[in-house]
């Protein structure tokens, strides 16, 4: 089995920056889920809707912007992790 080298510097920060991202959007994605399932829900239902399917509305434009920073830092990390190698 082979050891990852350890990340030192920039590379180390794009990391941390991506993890920590990682697990924003993990939470972010739970609550979005809840948020669907509970308007399904009302609305199957035939109860008021509107503030519950807003709400899921900015959850989702929400996950759409963190999924596009998060690619935007791996694409970084990526770049940063070439850079060194050469090195």
């Amino acid at each position: 089995m082979r050891r990852r080298r350890r990340l030192t510097g920039a590379a180390r920060l794009a990391e941390r920056r991506v993890e920590s991202l990682d697990i924003f959007l993990g939470v972010l994605g739970f609550f979005t889920a809840l948020v669907l399932l509970s308007t399904l829900v009302a609305e199957v239902r035939g109860e008021d809707a509107l503030v519950k399917a807003l709400v899921l509305a900015v959850l989702v434009v929400l996950v759409v912007i963190v999924v596009r920073m998060r690619r935007v830092l791996t694409q970084r990390l990526d770049r940063v992790l070439a850079e060194e190698g050469r090195g």
